[in-house]
Formats: structure tokens, C-alpha cells, sequence
């Protein structure tokens, strides 16, 4: 089994809410099938904490719980928020 490092990480962050909405469906698809949460973020390419609680937010609420928020549907796909967004003399 090959082992990932941080690098072949993908950043949710990046992802429009919409991709990132599926990305946590298929988490919780894989976990349906019995893969283990180590096997599912390998799987991903995303680390343990995030798929564990991507199925925990699941397990406790639900699909709704795995909606995207009103503050990253307010962003719309841009992907990033004003406060990660860099800083540069036109939007400064």
C-alpha cells in the first residue's frame, strides 16, 4: 500500500461548496461499505481527521448535516473566503 503524504493532499478548501458536498457524500458512501476511515482518506486524498468528521457530522445529523453552510453558499464557487483571499493593492 502505497503511503500519501501531505502533499498528495487535496485541499477541500479550494473546492466549491458543491464539490466539497460530494467529496463528504462519497465519505459516507465508503463508509457504508465497511472501509475503514484509514482506508477512505487514503482512498481521498484526504487526512483521517477529515473523513472522520465528515461520517461523525453524518452520524450525528444526517445528509443535512453535510450541507454546505450559508456562509460557503454565500461565497458561491469562488472557494475562498475574503479573509483567506491574498492581499493585494486592487482589493486591499
Amino acid at each position: 500500500m502505497r503511503v500519501r503524504n501531505s502533499v498528495d493532499k487535496n485541499d477541500a478548501r479550494r473546492l466549491t461548496p458543491a464539490e466539497q458536498h460530494e467529496r463528504r457524500r462519497q465519505v459516507i458512501r465508503a463508509h457504508k461499505r465497511g472501509h475503514t476511515r484509514t482506508q477512505i482518506a487514503a482512498d481521498a486524498g484526504l487526512s483521517y481527521t477529515a473523513v472522520s468528521k465528515t461520517i461523525d457530522r453524518y452520524e450525528s445529523g444526517g445528509m443535512a448535516a453535510l450541507a454546505p453552510s450559508a456562509e460557503a453558499a454565500a461565497r458561491g464557487s469562488s472557494g475562498c473566503s475574503a479573509r483567506n483571499r491574498k492581499r493585494t493593492p486592487t482589493n486591499a
